[in-house]
C-alpha cells in the first residue's frame, strides 16, 4: 500500500529572462515599455480576431462574439499605449526646443 502524499511541492518554473537593456532616461524607458505593451496587445488582438473567425466557421457565434469583444479591448489598449507614446514624444520635443506654455 502506498502512503498518501503529505508534502506539497511547488512546480518549478523556468527562470525569467534577463531584462533587455533599458535606457537611462525615464521618458525613454517609459516609451520603450509602452511600445512593447502596444506590440503585445496588437498580437493579442490579431490572435483573438483569428480565433473568433475560426469559431464563426464552426457556427459558434456566441463564443466568437466573446472573442471579438476581447479583441476590441486589446485594440483599444494598444491605441491608448500608442497615444501615450505620442504624448510623451511631443512633451520631450517641446521641452527640448524650449517651448513652454505662457512664454512668448
Amino acid at each position: 500500500m502506498t502512503e498518501p502524499a503529505t508534502e506539497i511541492v511547488a512546480p518549478e518554473y523556468p527562470a525569467p529572462a534577463e531584462p533587455t537593456h533599458w535606457p537611462e532616461d525615464p521618458i525613454d524607458m517609459m516609451t520603450e515599455m509602452m511600445r512593447e505593451h502596444a506590440n503585445a496587445l496588437n498580437v493579442l488582438f490579431q490572435d483573438m480576431l483569428e480565433h473568433s473567425a475560426q469559431l464563426c466557421q464552426r457556427d459558434s457565434f456566441y463564443q466568437a462574439q466573446g472573442y471579438i469583444r476581447l479583441a476590441l479591448r486589446a485594440q483599444a489598449g494598444c491605441r491608448s499605449s500608442m497615444e501615450a507614446i505620442a504624448r510623451a514624444d511631443r512633451a520631450t520635443r517641446r521641452n527640448w526646443r524650449g517651448d513652454h506654455a505662457g512664454e512668448k
